[in-house]
């Protein structure tokens, strides 16, 4: 029994430090994993912000566009009004 105690408990070639090590690097591979899907991430919403901020500055460029093309038209007289 000791025996078998001491192939499990072994601080260097033990069962038990065995399992340890390999569940470790299953969390630091995890843990890598995690880290560039974070950083994917963050580099994909700034590129999204951008696209936004420069989709809102384009909608407000059309907008006034469409404003003064609006008014412009509106101050053309009319083809055949009886004035």
């Amino acid at each position: 029994l000791a025996s078998s105690i001491r192939s499990y408990t072994n601080s260097s070639t033990g069962i038990l430090k065995s399992r340890t090590d390999s569940i470790q690097k299953t969390v630091d591979r995890i843990k890598d994993q995690q880290a560039r899907i974070e950083e994917r991430l963050t580099t994909k919403e700034k590129r999204l912000r951008d696209q936004f901020v420069r989709l809102e500055t384009l909608l407000a460029k059309f907008n006034a566009q469409s404003q003064y093309l609006t008014n412009q038209l509106s101050s053309i007289p009319k083809i055949g009004s009886s004035k």
